[in-house]
């Protein structure tokens, strides 16, 4: 489930395929700190935080850039933001480790930075995740909804706007209207 810059991702025991273990990858150019189960990085214009909700994890390949979780059910946060949201990677580190979390009976509890909201993360029961409450809409009525891009759920055309001009993009057929 995502909200602005907060995600939590979890790999399913339910699936009828057998997946491998899972993993995050961090590119090898970012630079890395840890504290407290987070990684912390920092991209050319962004910042990044990994935590592994139950267990902890190994650094596996050449470069030492693949976080492979020791618990692979276990829940993942990430947390996103643009370093013109932060000072530096100190100051998103100590935004993220202010964030209250909690993981009892395999529900996690978590505050998202900024104004992302309080999530609710049911990682065994199957019970729909929540956001401040409200569980989350596996049917929203827009896929796209933003002041350029619209398509309504389920849809297979997604409308561009920009000032006078309009771009239909019609999936269903392969045909392009404008």
């Amino acid at each position: 489930m995502q909200n602005k810059g907060t995600l939590i991702v979890q790999k399913l025991d339910t699936s009828q395929y057998t997946a491998d273990d899972m993993r995050v990858y961090f590119w090898k150019e970012m630079r890395r700190t840890e504290e407290a189960g987070w990684v912390f990085v920092e991209a050319p214009h962004a910042y990044a935080a990994v935590r592994p909700v139950d267990g902890g994890f190994t650094w596996e390949g050449a470069d030492h850039n693949w976080m492979r979780l020791e618990d692979a059910y276990s829940p993942v946060i990430i947390e996103v933001a643009r370093h013109a949201d932060f000072p530096d990677l100190a100051a998103f580190s100590k935004a993220v480790l202010a964030n209250p979390f909690s993981y009892r009976d395999r529900v996690l509890e978590y505050t998202g930075l900024q104004d992302s909201g309080r999530f609710t993360f049911f990682a065994k029961s199957g019970e729909p995740p929540q956001i401040n409450g409200a569980p989350v809409q596996y049917a929203p009525p827009f896929t796209y909804q933003s002041p350029f891009i619209t398509s309504t759920y389920p849809a297979d055309q997604v409308t561009i706007r920009k000032d006078h001009r309009s771009l239909i993009l019609d999936f269903s057929s392969g045909k392009r209207e404008n």
